[in-house]
């Protein structure tokens, strides 16, 4: 049997931590949500997996790759955010009527996908809606599920009355499968806050915190699970019990309370007090800062009781931990290629100015501000032409001095929009499919889709395709 993992949620709902993850992404027990969809796809005998994939593609490719972690086959598909799977299906050219588990890999459930297809397979004729802890449990199989694909639409909940209704009018039976263990729609701070405490407290059915479990202080004989790299002797005198991912320092004046989760590559000061709280991975605490039932992520403050957050710009208290950024180099290849085409743009520079004035433009030169590779605000500007092309070749001096690649995601034009895209370590360069074809005005969805689309295309040709097609197109972007 195959399946279909849809990851194309937003997480608009979480703002603004879905800055630092996506849904799929988020780190739940020290574990992404997508890896315990992954595991139970994998005990239920599935490996021939489409993953669906939208926003923050980059990020979830890099950490599931091909699936060979998880002894898994996964080929990926991009969609629009949260596109509707009716949609998707069709764009797949997949067939409806064969045997087909589709599944939501952006949220969290106890393992239940060999008991659900056995139940379903019993009952072939059924649509069979899947519930766990009275919310859907995001899982149809088709064929039986043919007329009811929506059903694994986000968000889930909005469904409801629209299924029932389809349900009504049609004449195909449906049975409700009760599955027994815990699900999270993780689309608010207090879903993502209980479904880590739960993890930690191991009251999530079948599901066992990553790391090597030591004792602590703590009488309820849970203790901490702890990743590598990460000093256990610091929670033997701890009254609390939880997850700490590897990687972590923390102070021996440190006091941990209740129940806590701590990510990796973490650093938590001296004298810091935390209680039923979660520490998202790469986070700096700084010294005596109390945290009690809160989520800090790098620099955010959450607040999952009152659903608020606050961003600290006090890196005193806290911050991301993390290395010094790696420098995103311009190859020597594109250093020459961009040398040698400005050599020649400036033999025509006679030639660009007499266009310019003969253009419907008033400017010779267009200004234009862009934040390059190493987040620094550059002063650019470009000729006032139709071809986008041609209008950028001043630019091609920043290629030379590193700071912008020659090919690359449209650059950013604030240092606001640059920090969300450097979570993801996204290259900009002067030419790309946005720079070159697209209205700038274009939705950023459109934009970020495209760029992704490029990306993703394998070989060296799509380069050439790509000046070739500004060549001949020499219609006005400006």
């Amino acid at each position: 049997m195959k399946a279909i993992i849809f990851a194309n949620r937003h997480g608009n709902e979480i703002a603004p931590l879905n800055e630092y993850y996506c849904p799929a992404l988020l780190p739940i027990g020290n574990k992404a949500v997508i890896d315990y969809t992954l595991e139970d796809l994998f005990h239920s005998d599935i490996n021939d997996i489409k993953l669906v994939v939208s926003d923050h593609v980059d990020a979830i490719r890099d950490h599931v790759k091909n699936g060979e972690k998880w002894g898994l086959n996964i080929d990926y598909f991009l969609s629009q955010s949260q596109e509707s799977s009716e949609s998707i299906l069709k764009k797949m050219s997949i067939d409806i009527n064969e045997s087909l588990l589709l599944i939501r890999g952006d949220m969290l459930r106890s393992p239940c996908i060999k008991k659900f297809i056995h139940f379903s397979k019993n009952i072939p004729q059924a649509f069979i809606q899947a519930k766990m802890n009275n919310q859907k449990a995001g899982l149809i199989l088709l064929p039986a599920a043919q007329h009811f694909t929506n059903d694994i639409n986000w968000p889930l909940n909005h469904q409801n009355e629209a299924i029932e209704e389809s349900i009504y009018q049609s004449t195909q039976p449906s049975v409700t499968q009760v599955l027994h263990g815990h699900c999270y729609m993780l689309n608010s701070f207090h879903s993502i806050m209980q479904a880590n405490l739960n993890i930690a407290n191991l009251t999530v059915p079948d599901i066992t915190p990553m790391g090597r479990k030591f004792v602590s202080r703590n009488q309820n004989n849970k203790g901490f699970y702890i990743g590598t790299k990460t000093d256990p002797n610091l929670v033997h005198t701890q009254n609390a019990n939880g997850i700490i991912g590897a990687s972590t320092q923390m102070a021996p004046s440190v006091e941990l309370k209740k129940t806590v989760v701590i990510g990796s590559n973490c650093l938590i000061e001296p004298k810091c007090e935390i209680e039923n709280s979660v520490i998202f991975p790469n986070t700096y605490v700084g010294p005596r800062l109390k945290a009690n039932e809160a989520m800090i992520c790098q620099d955010l403050l959450i607040s999952p009781k009152n659903n608020s957050c606050i961003r600290i710009t006090d890196p005193v208290l806290i911050t991301r931990n993390t290395p010094k950024e790696k420098v995103k180099k311009v190859s020597y290849l594109s250093r020459i290629i961009a040398l040698i085409a400005l050599l020649v743009s400036g033999l025509l520079l006679p030639v660009f100015f007499l266009l310019t004035l003969l253009s419907n433009s008033k400017k010779t030169l267009i200004k234009q501000t862009l934040i390059d590779n190493k987040g620094k605000k550059l002063n650019s500007y470009r000729w006032a032409l139709s071809s986008p092309l041609l209008s950028r070749t001043p630019q091609l001096i920043y290629v030379i001095t590193g700071q912008l690649d020659l090919f690359g995601h449209a650059p950013k034009s604030s240092l606001e929009a640059y920090k969300k895209d450097t979570v993801y370590e996204t290259k900009y360069g002067i030419l790309g499919p946005v720079q070159l074809f697209i209205d700038p005005n274009a939705p950023d969805e459109e934009k970020s889709l495209i760029e992704k689309c490029f990306e993703n295309t394998q070989g060296k040709a799509k380069y050439l395709s790509l000046v070739w097609g500004a060549m001949v197109n020499t219609h006005s972007i400006i």
